[in-house]
C-alpha cells in the first residue's frame, strides 16, 4: 500500500484507522499492540490489512490479510511470530478462545458450496469444513448448523450437543444509520462484497442496503448471527444506530426486538 492510499484510508475513516509504515491498521485499540508486534508489522515485505479491533478478547492475536498475495490470511501473536493460514480458506474470522472459524467455498453464485469449520491458531483443522454456519464462541462453546440440524461444539471442535433437527429459525432485521456516520458506513458497504451480490455471504444470509437523503438503511435476513449488527457496533457503536429485528420459526414471527426508544424510524 503506497502512502497516498494509506492517507486516503486515514482521511476516510479518521480514528478508526492508523498507519504503521505502509500497513493499514483498522482498530480502536492501536495502543494495545506490543512492541514486538509493531516491529514485526514494520518488517512485513508486502502490505497487509491488519485487524486488531477485538484484540482484548482474542488471545493477543492480530489477524492479517495480505493486500497483494491473493488475500492470504495470517495470525501474529504477541511476540510478533506470524503463522500463515493455508490458502484454501476463503475467509478467516478473528480467533477467540484459541480457535478461528474459517470459510471454504465461494460467495454469491457459488454459495451452495459455502462451508465453515474450525482451526486452531496454528492453522490446524479441528473440525471438518462441513458446517453451514458456526456461531460466536462464548464460554468455550458455539452453536453449529447443517441444514435444519443444530448442535454445539467446544473450542476443541468436539460436539458437546449432537446435531438434531430443530425448527427452521431465522431473523429479519432492519438497521438505520443517520447523521455523520451514515455516509461513512455506506462507503464501507458499497466497496464490500455485499454490493456485488445480495447473497454475498452464503446462502443463509442476504443483505441489501440503500443510502438516500443522508440516511443509510440496511436489511438483513439470516439464520445465523447478525453480521450487520457486529459491523455497525464496531464502526459507529451500539447506541448510534437504530434497529428492528423479527425472529421467525418455520416462517412465523415469534418475537421482535426494537432498538429505537424514541420511535424515530420504527
Amino acid at each position: 500500500m503506497d502512502n497516498n492510499i494509506g492517507e486516503g484510508i486515514y482521511a476516510e475513516f479518521g480514528s478508526m484507522f492508523s498507519l504503521v509504515g505502509c500497513q493499514a491498521i483498522r482498530t480502536k485499540n492501536i495502543k494495545k499492540l506490543t512492541d514486538k508486534q509493531r516491529e514485526a508489522l514494520l518488517g512485513l515485505e508486502e502490505p497487509h490489512e491488519v485487524t486488531i479491533a477485538w484484540l482484548e478478547n482474542s488471545d493477543g492475536l492480530l489477524r492479517l490479510r495480505s493486500l497483494v498475495d491473493c488475500g492470504r490470511w495470517r495470525f501474529m501473536d504477541s511476540e510478533g511470530v506470524i503463522t500463515t493460514i493455508p490458502s484454501r480458506y476463503a475467509h478467516v474470522r478473528q480467533a477467540v478462545d484459541g480457535v478461528a472459524i474459517v470459510v471454504m467455498g465461494g460467495f454469491g453464485p457459488a454459495s451452495n458450496v459455502y462451508k465453515e469449520g474450525l482451526i486452531d491458531t496454528k492453522g490446524n483443522e479441528l473440525t471438518p469444513i462441513k458446517y453451514d454456519s458456526i456461531g460466536f464462541f462464548k464460554d468455550g462453546v458455539a452453536e453449529v448448523r447443517i441444514g435444519r440440524e443444530r448442535g454445539v461444539i467446544n473450542n476443541k471442535g468436539e460436539l458437546v450437543e449432537p446435531l438434531t433437527a430443530k425448527p427452521n429459525c431465522s431473523t429479519r432485521s432492519q438497521f438505520v444509520v443517520d447523521g455523520e456516520a451514515a455516509e461513512r458506513v455506506f462507503n464501507i458497504f458499497k466497496e464490500s462484497h455485499f454490493a456485488k451480490s445480495h447473497n454475498a455471504l452464503g446462502f443463509n444470509t442476504q443483505i441489501e442496503f440503500d443510502y438516500s437523503d443522508g440516511v443509510l438503511r440496511i436489511e438483513e435476513r439470516t439464520d445465523a448471527n447478525s453480521l450487520v449488527a457486529e459491523v455497525l457496533s464496531f464502526f459507529v457503536g451500539y447506541d448510534h444506530f437504530y434497529s428492528l429485528t423479527e425472529y421467525y420459526e418455520d416462517g412465523e414471527v415469534l418475537d421482535c426486538e426494537l432498538h429505537d426508544d424514541e420511535g424515530k424510524y420504527f
